[in-house]
C-alpha cells in the first residue's frame, strides 16, 4: 500500500477511534525512522503534526528532524509541525538557532512565515537574525540587508540554489568590476554588481538579471544614486522606486514596462532616466510632465522656444540619450555611427530631429511619441523604421506613403 494511502488510513482511524493517539503516534514514528526517502518522511512529520499531539517525545522528534535531517522539504514539514502545536516560548532558542546556522533559504523562509502567521512581532524579531547574516556576506549594514534577502529569494527559484546567499553571490562574483561610475549606464552593461560607502549602497546593477519583479525593500536603500534595472522582465516601474530621494540616474531600458506612474516625479534628484524599448503607448501624462519639469530646461538654453522643448526631453527619456544641437546649416549625417541631433531655425523652431545608431542600424527607441506631430515647422525626421513598434497616425500624416516604406522616415 503506497505510504499516502497509509497515512491517511492512520488519520482516519483515530478520527472514527478505531485507533489510539498513542498507538497512530508510534506508527508514525517508526515510519520516520525507517524511511529513506525525503518526501516520505516530510508526509509522515505531517500526519504526526495532526494528531496534536503535544507531548517532549513528540517536540524532541521534531526538533531532531528540524537540526539533523538533510532535506529543507524535512525541516519544513518539522517547522510546520513545532508551531501549530507548540507555544513561542518553547520553541524561540530553537528557531533562533536554525535561522543562524542553517543555509537553507527555503527553511529560514519557512520559519518566518510559520511563524508571522501566529507571532508577528517574534516573526519580525527572528528575522533580523537572517538580515545580520546578509549584512556579514555582502558587508552591507542590515538595514539594507533586507533588499538582499528579499532579491535571495526571488533569485534561487530563478537558479535552483537553496544555500544562503549563494546565487546573488553567484551572481555579483562572475561580474566585471568597473573601475568608478560607468557614466549613465551604457545600454552593454549587463553585468550585475553593486558599490557602497560606509555599508550603505550608492550604486545597484541588476541588468539582465531576466526579473520579472523588484523586491519592495529596494525602497531601504536610502542612499542609492545610481539603479539599473534595464534588459530585465518588468512589467511596471516600481512603487517603491518613488522613495528612493537621492536617486539621480534610473535605466529601464528594455523592459516590458507598459505605463508610467505619478510616483516618477517625485524623484526630486532625477538627471537621467532611460526607458526606450519597452511598451509604452500612448506617451503617458506622468511622463510628459517629467519631460517638461527635468528634461527640457538644457534645450532651451541652445535656443529652442520652451514650448518646443519638452518633445526634445521626452526623446531623450525615450532613447537615454541626450540630443546634440546641429548647426542649421549642415546636414544630418546618417553615415556616422551614431547620430542622435535636432536643428533649429532662426526663431528658435525645431526643424529637423535624426534619432539613429548607425553602426547598429537601429533606432533608438520603439515608438515615436505622437507629441512629435505638434512641431509645425518640422521639416526632417529621420529614424529607421525597423524596431519601431508604435507609429501614431498623426506622424504618418506628415509624410507621404512613398516615403514611409524607406528606412527612414524623411519629409
Amino acid at each position: 500500500m503506497k505510504l499516502k494511502l497509509i497515512l491517511k488510513k492512520i488519520i482516519s482511524n483515530v478520527i472514527v477511534k478505531n485507533l489510539t493517539k498513542t498507538d497512530a503516534t508510534e506508527l508514525l514514528i517508526s515510519l520516520i525512522e525507517k524511511s529513506e526517502n525525503a518526501k516520505d518522511r516530510a508526509a509522515c512529520i505531517d500526519s504526526l503534526a495532526k494528531l496534536n499531539v503535544k507531548t517532549e517525545r513528540i517536540y524532541k522528534i521534531l526538533e531532531y528532524s528540524l537540526i539533523s535531517d538533510d532535506s529543507p522539504e524535512v525541516k519544513e514539514a518539522a517547522i510546520k509541525g513545532i508551531v501549530n502545536n507548540f507555544n513561542e516560548d518553547s520553541t524561540k532558542n530553537l528557531f533562533e538557532w536554525v535561522l543562524q546556522n542553517d543555509n537553507s533559504i527555503r527553511v529560514l523562509k519557512s520559519v518566518i512565515k510559520s511563524l508571522d502567521s501566529v507571532n508577528k512581532s517574534l516573526s519580525k524579531i527572528l528575522e533580523k537574525k537572517i538580515l545580520l547574516r546578509y549584512s556579514k556576506i555582502f558587508n552591507v549594514i542590515p538595514e539594507e540587508a533586507k533588499f538582499f534577502w528579499d532579491l535571495d529569494l526571488i533569485m534561487c527559484k530563478k537558479r535552483e540554489n537553496d544555500i544562503i546567499g549563494r546565487s546573488l553571490k553567484d551572481l555579483f562574483n562572475a561580474s566585471k568590476l568597473f573601475p568608478g561610475i560607468p557614466k549613465n549606464f551604457p545600454l552593454n552593461t549587463y553585468k550585475p554588481y553593486f558599490m557602497t560607502n560606509k555599508g550603505r549602497i550608492y550604486l545597484l546593477n541588476l541588468g539582465g538579471c531576466g526579473l520579472e519583479k523588484i523586491p519592495d525593500s529596494i525602497k531601504l536603500l536610502s542612499n542609492l544614486i545610481y539603479l539599473n534595472l534595464s534588459y530585465n522582465k518588468l512589467g511596471s516601474i516600481p512603487k517603491s522606486i518613488g522613495s528612493l530621494s537621492k536617486l539621480r540616474s534610473l535605466n529601464l531600458a528594455h523592459n516590458r514596462i507598459r505605463s508610467v506612474p505619478n510616483l516618477i516625479n517625485s524623484l526630486s534628484r532625477l538627471k537621467y532616466i532611460n526607458l526606450s524599448f519597452n511598451f509604452i503607448k500612448p506617451v503617458p501624462k506622468a511622463l510628459l510632465k517629467l519631460a517638461k519639469q527635468k528634461f527640457s530646461r538644457r534645450y532651451i538654453w541652445t535656443g529652442v522656444i520652451p514650448i518646443e522643448t519638452p518633445v526634445l526631453g521626452l526623446l531623450e527619456i525615450l532613447t537615454g540619450y541626450q540630443l546634440s544641437i546641429l548647426d542649421k546649416h549642415k546636414v544630418f549625417d546618417i553615415n556616422q555611427e551614431f547620430f542622435n541631433a535636432y536643428r533649429i531655425n532662426d526663431e528658435g523652431h525645431i526643424t529637423g530631429i535624426c534619432i539613429y545608431d548607425g553602426e547598429l542600424n537601429i533606432p533608438l527607441m520603439s515608438i515615436i511619441p505622437e507629441q512629435v506631430c505638434t512641431l509645425k515647422y518640422l521639416k526632417v525626421l529621420i529614424i529607421p523604421i525597423n524596431k519601431i513598434e508604435f507609429i501614431p497616425n498623426c506622424i504618418r500624416n506628415l509624410i507621404s506613403p512613398k516615403v514611409t516604406e524607406m528606412r527612414y522616415i524623411n519629409r
